[in-house]
């Protein structure tokens, strides 16, 4: 009689056991790899920020210390390819830059006494690569944006903002605090047009920043602006040739407003041909009656046909490119 043998296999238990550790073990390698693979892209954005601190540093010793107004100038290759951030000020004292580097989306930056304003003045000094990015740049995953109107919260004494009222009116322009309404911005100032006389059909606030512009280029104002009164409100670019003259106007198709409520109002448009600066108009094309008032704040000009999120050096990851309210702002589109 012949005996057959009976093969033992495994057991579900066992099986179970072994795809549990196979697991771990992926896993144990997955991350270990991911490590690697953060570290390397990291040293790659340290290793480049500092090639282009280098080059800036390069460049400041053969003209009399006074660093380049782009990376271009100093030789950076990758610059204009968005590979790099820069931000340099020649007014300070010292002087100072910030360089921000990008590799596969991992970001690096270095900083030579760099002075910048958001909220308050502060001076950064990164003499070793540090992870992140300078005051005012971006992420890999943020686009940038620049709003170029000065004071545009009228938060400080109001240059460059005034008032404006058609034949027969009498403009009485001036700031104004505790603004209500508007306090998700941050913004509790505007700029207030109250009329006198015996007002015509319109009557504006203008903000004269006289932003340099590029012929060609789209470019998007925005703003906050409410009357005390049932109007028609909208905002306008005026365009400027390099004599200061009116070239051409954009925007002026006004929407109902209610009485005393905030609207944001914008125009998108192409700066035409001759055009160098540009001033802008907030205002109501209704007709108005003495101590009628209208209030604008929270402008902005961007470049490009995005009405952006209003911000300002005062937001969140933004800088002032100069001094506190009185220069164009940049940062994070929001």
């Amino acid at each position: 009689m012949q005996w057959v043998q009976k093969q033992k296999g495994f057991t579900i238990i066992e099986l179970l056991i072994v795809i549990v550790v196979i697991a771990i073990l992926a896993a144990i390698t997955i991350v270990a790899y991911n490590g690697i693979q953060d570290r390397a892209k990291q040293s790659a954005a340290a290793a480049a920020s500092t090639q282009a601190l280098k080059k800036v540093a390069a460049y400041a010793a053969e003209h009399n210390d006074i660093y380049p107004d782009t990376l271009e100038q100093a030789g950076v290759s990758g610059s204009i390819l968005g590979k790099y951030q820069y931000t340099v000020n020649n007014n300070s004292s010292p002087k100072g830059f910030c360089v921000t580097a990008t590799e596969n989306g991992v970001s690096s930056y270095l900083a030579q006494n760099f002075t910048y304003t958001s909220s308050s003045t502060q001076t950064v000094h990164q003499s070793a690569p540090q992870a992140g990015v300078c005051p005012g740049h971006v992420t890999s995953n943020q686009t940038s944006a620049t709003n170029f109107i000065l004071n545009p919260a009228v938060r400080t004494v109001p240059t460059g903002w005034g008032a404006l009222a058609s034949t027969g009116g009498a403009p009485s322009g001036g700031r104004v605090t505790s603004v209500s309404g508007l306090s998700s911005l941050g913004i509790t100032t505007a700029y207030r047009n109250t009329l006198g006389g015996t007002p015509g059909s319109w009557w504006r606030v203008q903000n004269d920043s006289d932003v340099s512009v590029t012929a060609g280029d789209t470019y998007t104002l925005s703003g906050y602006i409410r009357t005390n009164v049932a109007s028609n409100t909208g905002v306008i670019i005026i365009w400027e040739n390099a004599s200061g003259a009116t070239i051409s106007e954009s925007g002026g198709s006004f929407t109902a407003s209610t009485a005393g409520g905030w609207a944001r109002r914008s125009v998108t448009a192409v700066a035409p041909a001759g055009a160098v600066t540009a001033r802008f108009h907030f205002g109501a094309n209704s007709a108005g009656a003495a101590t009628n008032y209208i209030d604008a704040t929270a402008a902005m000009f961007t470049k490009g046909s995005a009405v952006e999120t209003y911000a300002d050096g005062d937001s969140e990851g933004w800088v002032w490119n100069g001094s506190s309210n009185a220069a164009s702002s940049s940062g994070p589109a929001l």
